[in-house]
């Protein structure tokens, strides 16, 4: 009989068992026993189903959710209370204590989440959320958070990397200089989307991923520029032995480069147009000929180009 639930910095202790992650199902499943494995779709607006499977521990009142069947869990939801409504109401629930540490987990210090719809706080390598009851009245959807309240939601992040394959080291050669950030970018796009010769090939999704100095949900942050992909962009400094491969550069709302800086970005505003443009900068590549997308610059930028020789298109 498992009478508590402790949530610990490197691991989850039922009853007097601990199980450290990562949380593969023999492992779990050697503790918890074998779960109930409910399957089911989701429509989703495009006409499409969401697959999602559940993994019930029907006695013990807690169950995992994963998108396919995997070997591992990575989140249990431990039902706390019996909802009075709704497709789960009469299930069973988990009658002991839940412990975050040694503090019963409606003593410990939540903040607020999104939307005011729950309390949430990261212990170790844990992410607990849930809805404090003794707030479930004073809520801005006292029903929505009522229904909160009889869950607590615990998500396991794994460590992140002390090292990436971004992380940026002082270059040992020269390098191509730059006072404008968009011009940069073009050239970026060119070297390292086009011809391939910089390295790593960035891509936010991977970036964030493997980012070493916090988390980022692109999926959430990508409706603006997201400030560590711009930093790492300004950052890079690029060889000046590739100077010489630039001979044409192209401006379009649709570039790589663009999509890895601010994700979502619709084009419509002038956020990655080239306003200012020195000739010392333009000087650095003696083979470039043509710039095509020319309204992405600005007037000034464009009589810069004009005076090096450069031939507009477009």
């Amino acid at each position: 009989m498992i009478d508590r639930i402790v949530i610990e910095k490197d691991g989850l202790r039922f009853g007097d068992e601990l199980i450290s992650p990562p949380f593969t199902r023999e492992k779990v499943d050697g503790v918890l026993g074998t779960p109930r494995i409910e399957e089911q779709d989701y429509p989703m607006g495009n006409g499409k189903t969401f697959h999602r499977v559940h993994y019930h521990w029907d006695s013990l009142g807690v169950y995992c959710s994963q998108d396919q069947l995997q070997n591992y869990y990575d989140d249990f939801v431990i039902d706390v209370a019996q909802p009075e409504s709704g497709p789960d109401a009469g299930k069973p629930f988990f009658i002991g204590k839940v412990l975050i540490g040694k503090t019963e987990y409606t003593k410990a210090k939540f903040k607020m989440g999104e939307f005011d719809f729950n309390h949430h706080l990261r212990y170790g390598a844990f992410e607990v959320n849930t809805y404090l009851p003794d707030e479930v009245e004073s809520a801005d959807d006292p029903k929505m958070a009522k229904m909160l309240s009889t869950q607590v939601e615990v998500t396991y992040h794994a460590p992140r990397p002390k090292t990436s394959i971004y992380d940026l080291k002082k270059s040992e050669e020269p390098v191509l200089a730059f006072s404008s950030f968009p011009f940069k970018l073009l050239v970026m796009e060119e070297l390292m989307y086009r011809q391939c010769v910089l390295e790593p090939k960035f891509d936010i999704y991977d970036f964030a991923e493997k980012n070493t100095k916090r988390e980022i949900d692109v999926d959430d942050e990508g409706y603006d520029p997201i400030p560590a992909a711009k930093k790492w962009f300004r950052d890079y400094e690029i060889p000046a032995k590739y100077a010489g491969n630039i001979t044409r550069l192209l401006w379009d709302g649709g570039l790589m480069v663009y999509h890895q800086i601010w994700p979502f970005w619709d084009g419509e505003d002038e956020y990655f147009h080239v306003k200012k443009l020195t000739p010392e900068e333009v000087a650095q590549f003696p083979n470039l000929k043509t710039i095509v997308g020319s309204y992405g610059f600005s007037k000034k930028a464009l009589e810069v180009l004009k005076d090096q020789g450069i031939e507009l298109e477009g």
